[in-house]
Order: C-alpha cells, then structure tokens, then sequence
C-alpha cells in the first residue's frame, strides 16, 4: 500500500534510516481506483515504550521458519561429528569467531535466504544435502562438512544487516568468495 504525508515533509526527511520500525497514524483513501494511507502522525519505534502497546521486532522482520537455538545446535552436532582434529579445529574456530554473524545473517540481498538466520538454514541445506549425496559415493564426510559449512562464509564479510542487507565496500571490490579463502586461510593459520 502507498503512503503519503503532506505536511511537514522536510522536517521529516533525516528523522529515519532504511530499516527503522516507525509507529504511523493516519487513516486510508481512496485515489485514482487505489487505496492508499495518509500519513497524519509518524515517529521513530521505540521498543521499550511501544513493547507495552504490542511492538515485537520478531513481528515485523523476515525469519527463518526453525528456530536459531535449533539450528545452532545442528551446526554444532555437524563439528562434532567431524573425524579429523585440524578439520574439526578449523570449523570450531569459525563458528566461535563468527557466532554472532552465523546466527542472524541473512544468505543474500535478494535472491536465496535473504531473511534473518537464512545463512544458517543455507549452510546446514547444503551440508544435509552433501552428507547424504556424499554417503552414496563413499565420500569423505569430513571434507563435505567443511565445504558444505564453509563454501559461503565470506558472505559473513560481504553482507552488512542490521534489519536490511546491503554490501560492504570488500563485498562490492573483493566478493564473498575470496573474502571466505581468506577467513579460512587465516583460521588455518592459527591453528599449530
């Protein structure tokens, strides 16, 4: 639905950043056969005093179906399942330095798993979907953990969310890609 505000436009302008939760009164009309809303009040959420009137922030923004904790603890059942210690060691390290980012980062601007948590729904997709195509063909478990945890990580890097996704300078100059060969080169570093 369209909105529009006919006063006090200007003063208005810098009160808002992309991806503010605002709460709006106004009221609906009716212009050229479409509904539209008439902004007659409009101001900056504020959680602690809206929580009272019914504000979530988990209301008003695009989740994963599964719930975090749940997928958190299949990531971590995944590592702990890896044979080999530099390899589980690496995945260790990752999820820990990164933990914050893995649990809220969406998996794209647009395209696949572009909501809140979709990285973490991606990656264990991708990992479920190697381990059993992988059990077929005798392949190394280990390794298709790793790739399937680790082939997107650099979009940790290249993705900048608060609320809504945008680039980072590195993920417009460098890419994801090289952006997640350096995460895991200098993981890999570190480890004696």
């Amino acid at each position: 639905m369209d909105s529009r505000r006919m006063e006090q436009v200007k003063s208005l302008r810098d009160e808002f950043d992309s991806g503010d939760f605002v709460k709006v009164q106004g009221r609906t009309d009716l212009f050229n056969g479409r509904v539209q809303l008439l902004v007659e009040k409009i101001r900056r959420v504020n959680p602690d005093q809206d929580k009272g009137q019914g504000f979530r922030e988990e209301d008003c923004v695009l989740c994963a179906p599964r719930p975090v904790e749940e997928m958190w603890s299949e990531l971590e059942s995944l590592i702990q399942h890896v044979r080999d210690p530099f390899v589980r060691e690496l995945l260790q390290r990752i999820s820990t330095q990164h933990a914050g980012k893995l649990r809220i980062w969406p998996a794209a601007q647009t395209v696949h798993h572009a909501y809140r948590s979709g990285f973490l729904e991606h990656i264990l997709s991708v990992a479920r979907s190697a381990l059993t195509l992988g059990a077929s063909y005798s392949a190394n478990q280990d390794l298709l953990t790793a790739g399937a945890l680790l082939h997107d990580i650099g979009k940790l890097e290249e993705l900048e969310y608060d609320r809504s996704t945008s680039y980072t300078r590195d993920g417009n100059l460098v890419g994801h890609v090289t952006l997640g060969t350096m995460m895991v080169r200098a993981a890999i570093a570190a480890i004696p």
